[in-house]
């Protein structure tokens, strides 16, 4: 059973200097809440949280995913599991991708959940691709979304967005964007020089700051282990007032639409420590 907890916290206490603190204790969207019956100039911010320290170690099944905070849907298919090792001190999700397969419906795993509406929010994990894991050509890695959370060719009008990433071709990153003024049908790619490495730990934290509505002036911030390899600026993500940042987009999967997407043997990956702040 998810258990959520509340409490509150000055902005300074979250980030400090630039960096985010080192959330080390597994697969946790940690809840840090203070309501807006304080006053506001107060600069507090929120906090989601959720730990699987009471989940059941093995394959997460339905009824269990059902049990987040905000949860609106999922496609796992039994290719998500809680695990626990050395690295980490409490349990985190492993995401498997079958040898061959590619998209949504047969590789990798799905959810989705509702976060309050906001104009900022930070979205941070850690991931690691195990040491087998073969590149390809890219995949899909969670994100933050709002509106229609457009994805999979759906281009946005003006009510939806998604901003999630992907590794590329030989453990490039990359942000996958679906904005406003993306130059096609599916979403815009904008290449970092980060390399991933198998085996080992990275810390993601991506910041959206909406634009205006009618204004192009929302910005994206990508940071790797607390240094920064991409900042947007300029953004049109939004139409109007219909797409907010509301939602976590938990989507992994190989893919691409096509077979030269697909890995040449089974792989899997790690996401632990997810913290969202609506700031």
């Amino acid at each position: 059973m998810a258990s959520i907890h509340a409490t509150g916290q000055r902005p300074s206490t979250v980030i400090q200097s630039g960096r985010f603190p080192d959330y080390r204790y597994g697969f946790q969207i940690v809840l840090i809440a203070c309501f807006l019956l304080l006053d506001s100039s107060l600069g507090w911010s929120q906090t989601w949280s959720l730990d699987l320290d009471d989940w059941d170690l093995g394959t997460v099944h339905d009824a269990q995913i059902r049990t987040l905070p905000g949860f609106q849907w999922a496609d796992l298919d039994d290719r998500l599991s809680v695990v626990q090792d050395r690295s980490q001190q409490s349990p985190f999700f492993r995401v498997t991708y079958p040898k061959g397969k590619i998209g949504s419906e047969n590789s990798g795993a799905q959810f989705r959940m509702t976060l309050p509406k906001g104009e900022r929010y930070v979205c941070e994990y850690r991931v690691r691709f195990g040491p087998d894991f073969d590149f390809r050509k890219g995949g899909k890695m969670p994100g933050l979304a709002g509106g229609r959370g457009n994805t999979g060719g759906k281009r946005p009008t003006g009510d939806g967005w998604s901003a999630r990433y992907m590794w590329r071709d030989s453990g490039r990153l990359s942000l996958y964007l679906y904005h406003l003024d993306q130059p096609g049908r599916y979403g815009e790619y904008f290449d970092t020089t980060h390399q991933f490495e198998t085996g080992r730990w990275y810390r993601l934290r991506q910041e959206v700051r909406l634009n205006h509505p009618d204004r192009s002036d929302g910005v994206i911030t990508v940071w790797v282990d607390g240094k920064v390899v991409l900042r947007l600026p300029e953004l049109r993500l939004r139409g109007g007032e219909k797409a907010p940042i509301d939602s976590f987009y938990f989507s992994t999967f190989f893919g691409g639409s096509t077979s030269s997407w697909a890995p040449s043997r089974d792989c899997a990956m790690d996401f632990g420590g997810l913290t969202i702040v609506r700031r």
